[in-house]
């Protein structure tokens, strides 16, 4: 199961970085990063870090009970010892960039080897709801990127937050100031004096806090324009011993770009300033207002910390019956995954490298369960084995092992990097071997290679590595789509599965789908960096038979949408202006192009 490295795992992390990296740069943003070192926090000092009136009212020692209201979940994440109530319709809360998080001791090796931003501070979003924001961040964080450049307050937590220093030591949400050193004007150049709060006040462990950003614009005459951003605010204390600090906010409303200068919370909800607003993003009711603090208040409250306890190890467990070399097998992962690299290497009849170089493949592991197992004959057995390394997601590898006088010997071995989806005799799933990534094909069993490329970037070059993912079958089984993805780009390929052959591509795209028996296939993406895209072909010669991009005079539409509507046999593709909420801008009509299926 290795190459006996797990493949080479040192290649897989670095295509992991790149699909972390090809995500951000679908969305229109490119992260350039300048790491920093983090130091991490001794142990022994976790006591004294749970301080004064921000603090959770006691730090448990053991996973609390929480006593959510109606309609409300529970949210538990014991790495990092915070659990809460939440309303069921804002989604599934998880964490981001990393989405697992399991160990803290190697959080700082991890943001290293996944190449992610922000290395010092971590969030947890919602799955239905991108207006509260909860960010984690331990004592190296300042509030800014830790690229040390100037960047647009769009890129910090409830604007620029750079006074998050004398939270964390003075605790208190009622004193935290938002601070104003990354302000933009229309030259591109620093403005410290253009953004202020112009209302605040702090009840309940909430800070209510009303911003003025004041821009310049010295062509066609507009002159001072201003955007009025209301915000919740409140601060909780954990004891993780890394991700110690939480700031929480909530984005209530926004009035954007307006002409008109406000001086009071009431006349952001009540003047004719902000309510007549053309582009349909009314102002809330300062009633709504008062709901939302109501519920951010309560769930604010119920954010408790405990110290996570560590995992120990488990006892190896002897199963009745069993072959004794399929005993052997589960023995020599069980050693993995408690940490006795030593004897698990120690098993091998075939060295599959140094020691020092095994260790550096295992060290991290906190999961490597085999299952499955088939007796190919010859004292060899076929396998899966569910392996996660800490901080890591889970992944699948599939091998062959011959045990001979309770020695092992690695016959083959190959991750499994996607789910395995099927469709009557047929599997798909894509799989990383060696320093070679593949989309597999199962006819009854046999496999059969649909696509293969390197996927090794520093060794292998740019041009020859892509990644394969999320393979899917079309509702009748007759095609299968699968991403595909390489440096700056990706597009989704659709493979006939009786023909053997690719008949269709795309970029992207955001949205897919195929029309009724799997006669046409569609897709859209809103323009990011590559440019937007709107397609059909149809099936199975994989002909364009539309496409957006033929289109006149589309280059101000931002938002491009696709809909199938099956009753009335036509394929609807929607292109708006997104203005930002701007109120001073009339946006231009939405175009509707209908592709008629019957034609």
């Amino acid at each position: 199961m290795h190459n006996d490295n797990m493949n080479n795992k040192i290649k897989t992390e670095i295509a992991i970085g790149i699909i972390l990296i090809l995500a951000v740069m679908l969305g229109g943003i490119f992260y350039l990063i300048n790491k920093q070192p983090v130091t991490l926090s001794p142990g022994n000092q976790l006591s004294q870090r749970i301080t004064n009136e921000t603090s959770v009212n006691s730090v448990q020692t053991k996973t609390p009970q929480l006593n959510c209201q109606k309609d409300w979940r529970e949210y538990y994440q014991n790495t990092l010892g915070i659990a809460f109530c939440y309303p069921i319709e804002w989604g599934e809360p998880t964490t981001d960039p990393i989405k697992n998080i399991t160990n803290i001791s190697n959080m700082k090796e991890t943001f290293e080897t996944q190449n992610i931003y922000y290395e010092n501070a971590l969030n947890i979003n919602f799955e239905k709801n991108n207006q509260i924001h909860i960010r984690l961040f331990n004592d190296q964080y300042s509030g800014k990127s830790q690229r040390d450049i100037n960047e647009p307050t769009t890129f910090y937590d409830s604007g620029t937050t750079d006074d998050v220093v004398s939270l964390r030591n003075g605790g208190s949400i009622c004193n935290y100031k938002i601070g104003y050193n990354y302000a933009w004007n229309n030259e591109m150049e620093m403005n410290p004096d253009t953004l202020k709060t112009i209302y605040s006040d702090c009840a309940n462990g909430v800070k209510v806090a009303l911003t003025q950003n004041k821009e310049f614009f010295n062509f066609n005459n507009i002159g001072a324009l201003y955007t009025y951003d209301l915000r919740l605010l409140s601060f909780k204390k954990l004891a993780n011993g890394y991700f110690d600090n939480v700031l929480v906010s909530r984005v209530v409303d926004r009035a954007n770009q307006i002409h008109e200068e406000l001086g009071t919370l009431d006349e952001f909800f009540t003047g004719n300033k902000t309510t007549q607003v053309e582009n349909g993003f009314p102002i809330k009711t300062k009633e709504q207002f008062s709901q939302e603090r109501k519920e951010f208040e309560q769930f604010s409250n119920t954010i408790t910390a405990f110290r996570p306890v560590p995992k120990t190890q488990s006892e190896f467990e002897q199963i009745s019956g069993e072959d004794p070399n399929i005993t052997i097998i589960r023995k020599y992962y069980w050693l993995i995954t408690n940490g006795k690299l030593d004897q698990a290497y120690a098993m091998y009849s075939q060295k599959p490298a140094d020691f020092s170089t095994y260790q550096t493949w295992y060290k991290n592991a906190m999961k490597a369960d085999p299952r499955d197992f088939k007796n190919k004959g010859d004292n060899s057995y076929e396998f899966y084995v569910d392996y996660q390394e800490h901080n890591n997601t889970p992944t699948i590898y599939h091998a062959t092992m011959q045990v001979v006088n309770s020695q092992l010997k690695t016959i083959a071995s190959e991750e499994i990097t996607s789910a395995i989806v099927s469709f009557g005799p047929y599997t798909a799933f894509t799989k990383n071997i060696g320093d070679q990534n593949y989309i597999v094909l199962t006819e009854n069993g046999k496999e059969i290679i649909i696509d293969k490329a390197g996927n090794d970037f520093e060794k292998q070059g740019i041009g020859q590595v892509k990644i394969f993912h999320d393979p899917k079958f079309s509702p009748s089984g007759r095609y299968l789509k699968y991403l595909a993805g390489g440096w700056e780009w990706s597009g989704t390929s659709i493979y006939d599965v009786k023909e053997k052959k690719q008949v269709a591509g795309m970029d992207g795209p955001e949205k897919l789908g195929f029309t009724e028996g799997d006669k046409y296939v569609y897709g859209c993406m809103s323009p990011g960096m590559g440019g937007g895209t709107g397609v059909v072909f149809s099936l199975p010669d994989g002909k364009k038979v539309f496409d957006v991009s033929d289109q006149k005079e589309l280059e101000q539409y931002t938002n491009f949408d696709c809909e199938y509507t099956k009753d009335k046999n036509y394929i609807t593709f929607t292109l708006k202006q997104d203005l930002n909420g701007s109120s001073d801008v009339k946006p231009l009509p939405d175009k509707i192009f209908k592709f008629n299926l019957k034609n």
